[in-house]
């Protein structure tokens, strides 16, 4: 509505944050838009990586504990990494978000310690391209929030990405990296009908 700022509509933030998420989903909170300040720790260890992954909490009261720094958190600090991925390699990345600058620039400085190791910390950088609902391919929201039917990234059929086959190829036997595709996939990207996959520079 005109007139109206970030001040007159954060008391109604889980009103409105109802609009866009399904009930199920796990709402955590609004607040007025500000600027974030964000690291990433690249190689971060977990105490057992077959285990579920430490909890946002935990991270921060890890990251707090080895410094006397006190940090202002935009966020508390989130795996970027799957937890399946982290099972896997036996590290992942974890996102710092900080809503002070010299906060980050802290962390860059002396880096962190995580569960006894202490680790170097960079400069996050966001690609900037908004990363697709893993369940139907839409760019204005992510899985949590979906509740469309499950759509291809690679061929626009009514599956997910993940389980897309071809016939009888063995192509997909095996384990492949993002988008990954056999010879015999007929390409339509979901977003243009063009004959590409999903997020492709060619797509329009």
């Amino acid at each position: 509505m005109p007139g109206l700022t970030a001040v007159d509509l954060e008391p109604h933030s889980a009103l409105i944050a109802s609009a866009f998420l399904p009930q199920e989903a796990a709402f955590a909170g609004a607040a007025r838009d500000s600027v974030w300040y964000k690291a990433v720790i690249p190689d971060a260890i977990p105490p057992d990586p077959s285990q579920p992954l430490p909890s946002s909490q935990v991270l921060q009261a890890e990251v707090e504990d080895y410094v006397h720094h006190r940090f202002s958190w935009a966020a508390p600090p989130t795996w970027l990494t799957p937890a399946s991925r982290v099972a896997e390699q036996g590290s992942g990345s974890v996102l710092l978000s900080f809503s002070r600058e010299e906060n980050l620039e802290y962390v860059l400085r002396n880096g962190v310690f995580l569960f006894g190791r202490a680790l170097r910390v960079r400069r996050f950088r966001d690609s900037g391209r908004p990363r697709p609902c893993s369940n139907c391919c839409s760019l204005e929201h992510s899985v949590r929030a979906c509740s469309q039917a499950p759509r291809c990234g690679l061929c626009s059929g009514g599956h997910l990405t993940s389980e897309h086959r071809y016939g009888e190829c063995d192509f997909f036997d095996d384990t492949h990296e993002g988008l990954a595709y056999c010879g015999h996939t007929r390409l339509c990207c979901p977003h243009c009908a063009g004959s590409h996959a999903m997020c492709d520079s060619a797509c329009r």
